[in-house]
């Protein structure tokens, strides 16, 4: 379970009941969250692309207690439509 919550930037808790501190723990974690998203560059369908999400040296500086927890890839949809504007 380790490996898939590495490659997929996830995270595990354990809870077993709502007043474990776990929730809290999820709760705290989602206040310090940001979500990146990109336009998905052509390729073929089933290809594999990896990224790797890093803060700047400044960033890292200003909040030295601050980790980048991110997934390192994904593969090509089977059915990768263009989107154009006209």
């Amino acid at each position: 379970m380790n490996a898939v919550i590495e490659r997929t930037g996830g995270d595990f808790v354990k809870v077993t009941d709502r007043r474990s501190a776990g929730f809290s723990r999820i709760d705290a974690a989602t206040r310090l969250r940001y979500t990146l998203q990109y336009a998905m560059p052509k390729g073929k369908s089933g290809e594999e692309r990896a990224f790797k999400v890093l803060l700047s040296e400044d960033a890292q500086a200003r909040n030295p207690e601050a980790r980048v927890r991110a997934r390192t890839g994904y593969r090509m949809p089977q059915r990768y439509f263009q989107v154009t504007s006209q």
